[in-house]
């Protein structure tokens, strides 16, 4: 009963300011208009300002053919997930650092990948607001591996983490989605209890822990691991197929280059 009056007056009634120290759990509809159009659950844990948990879940429902846009991205990709897997990404601000858990297409292992903490600078020079709820949201931008991202945060709310990978807002955000329309996420409800988050990473577990340049070189197919992964392809393929796997395909995902990739690019 009280979670429910607290969802209801954080979403759509007049509350007062939010302190900073609040733990929130925010749950979001994550929308996937991709050449598998889809939408997922996702929860985001706050600890403070200070550390973010988030995770979304591997169950889909797909969008309807209204909801779809026209896609900007013409390369269709294979989305095959063996296991199912949670994903999670655990943002820490005192430590410096993001580890997520991902998988690769065709690899059996669970990775937990680690990479330093990234810089995400938001432009927050705009006039335009939205009511989410009862939330006046102030509207921000960012380039971020390659995809540029439109945030509408709450400033109420001053609790700087959002979806995915997304932070450094003055406010937590309610609302992203990048500006073709890809991917989005928007707010369902804001509680401070989650027994369904708590139930979820309760058990969570990786195979292996890596950084995320060694993750993206097996990811994206270095020249070792292509013919492997060829080989995988193939034997899922009717006899007589062929598959030729290039070392640099394009890419598809929520990242795009990465911050090594540019300075390669400079030089």
């Amino acid at each position: 009963m009280n979670n429910t009056i607290l969802i209801i007056s954080i979403l759509f009634c007049s509350i007062p300011l939010i302190s900073q120290n609040n733990n929130l759990y925010v749950e979001y509809e994550v929308i996937y208009n991709t050449s598998s159009p889809r939408i997922k659950k996702s929860i985001l844990k706050t600890e403070g300002n200070i550390k973010a948990e988030y995770i979304e879940f591997p169950e889909y429902k797909l969008l309807k053919s209204s909801e779809q846009k026209e896609p900007s991205e013409t390369t269709k990709t294979v989305n095959y997930n063996t296991k199912g897997t949670l994903r999670r990404i655990k943002t820490n601000l005192v430590e410096k650092k993001i580890s997520s858990i991902e998988t690769i297409i065709f690899d059996k292992i669970i990775y937990n990948v680690i990479e330093g903490l990234p810089k995400i600078k938001w432009n927050t020079n705009y006039t335009e607001t939205k009511l989410i709820g009862k939330f006046n949201c102030f509207k921000a931008t960012s380039s971020f591996r390659g995809r540029n991202y439109i945030i509408w945060y709450a400033e109420k709310i001053p609790i700087g983490f959002g979806p995915w990978k997304l932070f450094g807002a003055p406010g937590l955000i309610l609302e992203a989605y990048d500006d073709t329309f890809t991917y989005k996420w928007i707010v369902k409800k804001i509680t401070q209890e989650n027994k369904e988050f708590e139930q979820k990473i309760k058990n969570l577990n990786y195979d292996k822990e890596i950084n995320l340049k060694d993750f993206v070189d097996k990811k994206y197919v270095n020249p070792i691991s292509a013919k492997s992964l060829e080989n995988k392809i193939t034997s899922k393929l009717p006899r007589g197929v062929n598959l030729k796997v290039k070392k640099n395909p394009n890419r598809q995902g929520k990242e795009l280059i990465f911050e090594w990739e540019k300075e390669t690019t400079k030089n």
